[in-house]
């Protein structure tokens, strides 16, 4: 089974979207495999398995007939699922999904998910994280990022859906253990700031949270240059093991400065209210990116 996990989204690659026909047989072989009778382990490698052949496939008939299907199983392993590991494949896999296949998930769908994704990144009455293993966590917050801008950022604007799950996106930053996020993550919380020079469908502005998620941003990274300088100088490419990229980072920086231009009285409050670490260190990412 994991020789396949391994080969199958490759093949998908490289035959391209043109063979997809091909491979309906394998998925739907996989597909029965994240049933409940299945064990965890074997679960777990169909999911990731099915999200790898997803992205590789792209939007096919076959795939689009079943993706509200394999949402719903993904929601209902984030609710019962024992091991991190079939919690970690399944909040990738419902993210992706949902970002491809918004279209085909009703309303009820919908809710289910978001519901699942602000429990996966809630805390407790002692502000311990709900979800113990970090990696779940950091996939959760890029799947609350591909959902909330899904279909032309819908849930975004959502008064229903959309400030609990950007409530979760802003409590899980910043990311700190799956760095391959960062695009997903940061990327989403950039959108957002750029949102809210618009008339923003949900109802306030979130300006100096938004800011305030991005000095935590900084404060990590000068934390982390500051333990690993030559790591961290040449942290360049996309999907660094240890952090954002640095094309990552000039993107916060520009959000942030636009964002200035836009409102100086909001960003400027919202930087006030900083810690001097958080305020130096975000001050320090502007000036450099």
């Amino acid at each position: 089974m994991e020789a396949c996990a391994e080969l199958l989204p490759k093949l998908v690659a490289v035959a391209g979207q043109r063979a997809a026909p091909a491979f309906e047989p394998h998925f739907n072989e996989l597909a029965k495999r994240i049933a409940g009778d299945v064990p965890e382990p074997a679960r777990s490698v169909a999911y990731a398995t099915i999200v790898e052949m997803i992205k590789a496939i792209g939007k096919v008939p076959f795939v689009a007939a079943v993706a509200a299907v394999i949402l719903r199983g993904c929601v209902f392993e984030l609710r019962n699922a024992k091991t991190a590991g079939l919690r970690r494949n399944c909040v990738y896999c419902a993210g992706v999904i949902f970002e491809m296949f918004a279209s085909s998930v009703d309303d009820a769908g919908k809710t289910e998910l978001a519901e699942v994704l602000c429990l996966v990144l809630a805390k407790d009455e002692t502000n311990a994280w709900r979800e113990k293993d970090p990696g779940t966590r950091d996939n959760a917050a890029g799947a609350v990022a591909r959902t909330l801008l899904a279909s032309g950022s819908a849930l975004a604007r959502d008064e229903q859906i959309g400030p609990s799950l950007v409530a979760s996106l802003l409590r899980a930053i910043p990311l700190t253990s799956d760095f391959e996020e960062c695009v997903s993550v940061y990327g989403g919380a950039v959108a957002l700031l750029a949102m809210e020079g618009e008339v923003n469908g949900v109802g306030e502005r979130r300006i100096g949270q938004l800011v305030h998620a991005f000095a935590r941003i900084a404060e990590a990274e000068a934390d982390r240059a500051a333990r690993e300088p030559k790591q961290h100088q040449n942290n360049a490419e996309p999907g660094d093991a240890t952090g954002p990229s640095l094309e990552t980072l000039r993107e916060i920086a520009t959000a942030v400065r636009r964002a200035r231009n836009a409102d100086p009285g909001a960003v400027d409050t919202a930087i006030a209210a900083l810690s001097d670490a958080q305020r130096n260190a975000l001050t320090a990412l502007l000036a450099a990116a």
